[in-house]
């Protein structure tokens, strides 16, 4: 059984008009979201094997606040997840080795949120209620916390997951 955990960079800022797109920081909210959702999966037991990282400021910052409370195996910071749709991400997760057990990505939207939705198994995912709120709104710093019973990364497809968890900052 693998498990994926899709999370969202917490919240940046806009008021730099020197920075580019991304270089752009979180905020102090950011910061505060992100070391509170590694505590919250952290007691849950997440320790995920490989961590998959956009390489832009904000997603960095978003890992390493959450990074000291999850205590992951490697971490990557390839650069084709930035700016990536849900099919690119899908296609960086079929190339992950299959010993690898989890998988925390980190990304942007609307790619990350719209990879959630569709690996979701609606009929199937024990959290029905997260995933109505994850298809209202997948918020910054919100996770989508799935498992599918495959053996191949290769093998994850649309509606191939279950959605045992929909975390966000406020709930």
């Amino acid at each position: 059984m693998k498990r994926l955990f899709l999370l969202r960079h917490a919240k940046a800022g806009r008021d730099d008009p020197a920075l580019s797109d991304f270089e752009r920081p979180l905020t102090g909210r950011g910061i505060g979201d992100s070391e509170a959702m590694g505590a919250r999966l952290a007691g849950l037991g997440v320790r995920p094997a490989l961590v998959l990282c956009s390489p832009a400021v904000r997603t960095r910052a978003t890992w390493d606040a959450m990074a000291p409370a999850l205590r992951a195996g490697t971490a990557a910071f390839p650069a084709e997840l930035y700016g990536a749709t849900w099919g690119e991400i899908l296609d960086r997760l079929w190339r992950t080795p299959a010993g690898v057990d989890s998988v925390l990505l980190v990304g942007h939207n609307p790619g990350t949120e719209e990879l959630a939705l569709h690996l979701a198994d609606a009929a199937a995912s024990p959290d029905g209620d997260g995933l109505l709120r994850m298809r209202r709104k997948f918020p910054t710093c919100a996770v989508a916390v799935f498992r599918f019973p495959l053996d191949e990364w290769a093998l994850l497809s649309p509606r191939s997951c279950l959605l045992d968890a929909f975390l966000t900052p406020k709930a």
